[in-house]
């Protein structure tokens, strides 16, 4: 599963709700979710951020791989 979706979800928070922390659009979320589109710097930044993990957790998928 995509990290980003994965740490939504354990925040229960919908697609739109990070979108407007993001200043984004819903559709970007998702595209960032699918892998149709890759955040730039500065929002992988914020997502880590808002949920509380590292850069590598986001871009490595580090805690998502000891999980699986």
């Amino acid at each position: 599963m995509n990290p980003i979706k994965y740490y939504r979800l354990t925040n229960e928070m919908k697609q739109v709700d990070l979108a407007q922390k993001l200043h984004v659009t819903q559709r970007t979320v998702s595209g960032y979710e699918s892998g149709k589109i890759s955040p730039p710097i500065n929002k992988l930044i914020k997502i880590s951020e808002i949920f509380g993990v590292t850069l590598d957790d986001l871009v490595k998928n580090v805690s998502l791989k000891s999980t699986t």
